[in-house]
């Protein structure tokens, strides 16, 4: 019996040590914003790096680009275990949001957060932003697109994240620079 947990501690601390060296050496891809905006999609799932605008306030964690203004098509979200705190106006609106204390997962991937002196700035300078103001940042993150799915009674249904499931989702890992 003793042997057999310790074969599968072995086992466990090796799929965990493969998943961490695959995320480490993983090279984000850079990505223009409008273009991430424009076709989520064909990111999904994928370390992308971006350099964008940042909105935050009530019922708004988005990214933005000056280059393509009326697209509102990404919701940001922290990685690892603390929420980013954004303020909605319908408890229970958010599907899975982080809880303070387990990693965010979304489909079924885990997700981390640098929080280092540039996480620390961003994360101070948006949460103090006026309406319409945006900073400018670069991220890296995993993106997760808005998708159809079938309901079973013979239609699709659009699931998304952020207010009201309308977005995709990037999920910030790092940040690199905050101007």
């Amino acid at each position: 019996m003793r042997s057999g947990v310790s074969l599968l501690g072995l086992i466990f601390a090796l799929a965990c040590a493969s998943v961490c060296r695959a995320d480490a050496t993983e090279t984000p891809i850079e990505v223009d914003a409008c273009e991430l905006m424009n076709n989520t999609i064909a990111y999904h799932q994928k370390l992308v790096r971006v350099d964008a605008r940042v909105a935050r306030g009530f019922e708004d964690f988005t990214l933005r680009s000056k280059a393509c203004p009326d697209l509102l098509t990404v919701w940001l979200e922290y990685g690892g275990p603390e929420p980013a705190k954004v303020i909605y106006c319908c408890v229970g609106e958010q599907s899975n949001p982080p809880n303070g204390k387990d990693p965010l997962v979304v489909d079924g991937i885990v997700t981390s957060l640098v929080r280092d002196r540039r996480f620390q700035e961003f994360d101070y300078r948006t949460r103090h932003l006026r309406r319409n103001q945006t900073v400018r940042t670069v991220i890296v993150g995993r993106v997760f697109a808005k998708q159809a799915y079938e309901t079973g009674e013979a239609e699709d249904v659009m699931a998304g994240f952020g207010h009201f499931g309308m977005m995709s989702l990037l999920v910030i890992q790092k940040i690199e620079s905050v101007r």
